[in-house]
């Protein structure tokens, strides 16, 4: 199985820092490089991932050349549709990268964001997938609990549309995509230019209403969108 990873952001909200965000490093450590060690793992008999396909964007030559010197050449390549290119645009130009080098439409693909950390277990998400693939499974994808800020406010709502019996629950949880999902080739089709992840997974659940599903990962994980998250990020991955 390849992977693709999304990796064109500019980690705007992280001044002073001003290069591409996948290359934040945490603990001295840039995300893309902690994220491709956990894909590829220790031992080469035992990888699941046999190739990863980066999609760059902003200062692309940056990820290139940081990722040449942290010796990741032989297992990476990669492909720019741009800096200001969605998402959707980004896979669909690695996918045809892919398809053109193994002669025909990508097989099963791993889809990862390229700032987000997470010590998501690859067998089992891919066993997950797999247990329900003879059902029409077509993708899998890993979320995590994440406890909402300030608690959540929820309701019922009355006859006439307004709320009613409104409370506030301190310790709500939701579960929250966190861009590690097993995607099959009848997939991409649906996946439009302008799609983040979360609209394609919309979009096939929609079409194929049992053919999504969640595997629920309960262990470490950080997302990276501000100074603050970076020090939660350097507290786990220590």
């Amino acid at each position: 199985m390849n992977a693709i990873i999304l990796a064109g952001g500019k980690g705007s909200r992280l001044q002073p820092w001003h290069a591409p965000k996948c290359l934040l490093p945490i603990n001295g450590v840039p995300i893309i490089h902690r994220l491709l060690t956990h894909l590829f793992g220790p031992n080469e008999q035992e990888r699941i991932v046999q190739r990863a396909h980066i999609c760059i964007g902003y200062r692309g030559s940056d990820v290139r050349a940081a990722l040449r010197e942290l010796g990741w050449t032989r297992l990476v390549e990669f492909s720019d549709a741009g800096e200001d290119a969605p998402m959707g645009k980004r896979s669909v130009e690695a996918a045809r990268t892919l398809a053109k080098r193994e002669g025909d439409a990508p097989e099963r693909t791993l889809i990862c964001y390229g700032d987000e950390l997470a010590d998501v277990d690859l067998k089992q998400l891919l066993a997950a997938h797999e247990t329900e693939s003879e059902r029409g499974r077509l993708i899998t994808f890993a979320a995590a609990k994440q406890r909402l800020t300030g608690g959540a406010a929820l309701f019922n709502e009355g006859e006439d549309g307004y709320p009613c019996e409104l409370h506030i629950e301190e310790d709500y949880q939701l579960l929250v995509n966190i861009g590690f999902a097993v995607i099959e080739p009848d997939c991409w089709k649906y996946l439009g230019d302008s799609d983040g992840l979360s609209d394609w997974i919309n979009r096939v659940s929609k079409k194929y209403p049992y053919a999504v599903g969640v595997y629920k990962h309960h262990g470490k994980r950080a997302t990276v969108n501000s100074l603050a998250d970076l020090q939660y990020a350097e507290e786990v991955w220590r």
